[in-house]
Parts: C-alpha cells; structure tokens; sequence
C-alpha cells in the first residue's frame, strides 16, 4: 500500500512539472520523467532555469487608410502656386521645433516622409504669418 501511494506521488509531481514545463516552453515529456524521477527536486530545478517561451509579437492594429486629401492628388510640387515654388521654406515640427531653409522639393521630400502635412505650419518670404501647409497650395482644377 506504501509503494501505491508513493507511486501515485510520483505521478502526481511529474504531471505538475510536465504541466509548469510546457507554460515556461520546455519538453513536457522530459520534465514529466524528470518529475517523477527526483520529486520535488525536478521541480526545484524547473523553477530556477530561466523560461524558454518565445512571446510571439503583438501585431499591431492596422491603420485605417486616412481619405485622400484633394490638395493632395497631384504631386505637391504640381499644387503649389508658382509664386512660391522658388522661395526657402520653414516648417514647425511636432515638437514646435522651426526646420529650415528648405527648398521646395526638400519639403516635398519631408511630406513624402510624413514629417509636413496639410496642418503643418510652414512658413516663407511671401507669407505675412505661419500658416497651415494646405492654405498656401493653391486648389486644383
């Protein structure tokens, strides 16, 4: 009757470190042997090895696709107006920052990169004021 119960103790620890095995990404066979085998101490052991589990990465949500902007369906350098597209721009970053002087296609540039918008606040000569960056282009056609 001892050895039966003694057998069932052995059983019962190999299935909890078969069990703590496969949530810390190990073999859970193995560590059920190893459980049963040596008790307690398999279980010692399983906890003080570091976990193996690879955490698969979090997907990010996808975006929504944000509606075209109608200034925006030409090049930008196509819906500037003419006075400007030879002058030095300025532009404010996120963080207020002034960036500048610029060329047109460098700003065109930085639009294409996402760092200019439509409320990006831009700047040059022929402006009195800071203004959004879709006041100053000139509607199409």
């Amino acid at each position: 009757m001892q050895n039966l119960f003694l057998f069932l103790i052995c059983i019962a620890v190999g299935v909890m470190a078969s069990h703590y095995a496969k949530q810390r990404g190990r073999n859970p066979r193995a560590w059920f042997v190893l459980g049963f085998l040596f008790g307690i101490l398999g279980l010692i052991i399983l906890f003080l090895l570091p976990s193996k589990k690879v955490s698969t990465p979090v997907k990010a949500p996808e975006q929504p696709t944000p509606a075209p902007q109608p200034y925006f369906q030409k090049t930008l350098l196509e819906t500037i107006h003419p006075s400007h597209s030879e002058k030095l721009w300025y532009y404010l970053d996120q963080a207020h920052q002034q960036l500048g002087p610029m060329s047109l296609t460098a700003l065109s540039h930085a639009w294409e990169q996402g760092k200019v918008s439509g409320k990006t606040f831009v700047w040059n000569e022929n402006l009195t004021n800071w203004e959004h960056f879709e006041q100053v282009l000139k509607p199409l056609s």
